[in-house]
């Protein structure tokens, strides 16, 4: 047995890595009611989000702390919500770059 493991050493340290990454990734839930907060950098998204939800999302005085999808979650009228943070995103016409970037979010919110 103890060969076995040893010969399968690698595999099981990358299977350990992936691990720990996907533990990382944000908990979406596709079936509860979500407020998605997306808007210019530096307007205080994450720190909306801080205030309303427990999640604890890094705010700093510049533009583009926040480099991913922050999820926190609180009850509203006794329904429960996920708020999603999203990165900023900066002003464009609605051209395709633009929408191109919209698409980009979207998708990492479906996962």
């Amino acid at each position: 047995m103890a060969t076995i493991i040893k010969r399968q050493a690698q595999s099981l340290q990358y299977l350990e890595q992936v691990r720990q990454h996907l533990s990382r990734l944000p908990s979406i839930d596709p079936n509860t009611r979500t407020l998605l907060v997306c808007g210019y950098p530096n307007v205080g998204k994450s720190s909306f989000l801080n205030k309303i939800t427990r999640a604890d999302v890094e705010v700093q005085p510049y533009a583009f702390t926040t480099k991913s999808l922050y999820v926190g979650h609180t009850d509203y009228k006794y329904l429960r919500w996920q708020v999603v943070d999203t990165p900023g995103i900066l002003d464009h016409s609605l051209g395709k770059d633009f929408l191109d970037k919209i698409d980009q979010i979207q998708g990492d919110f479906r996962l």
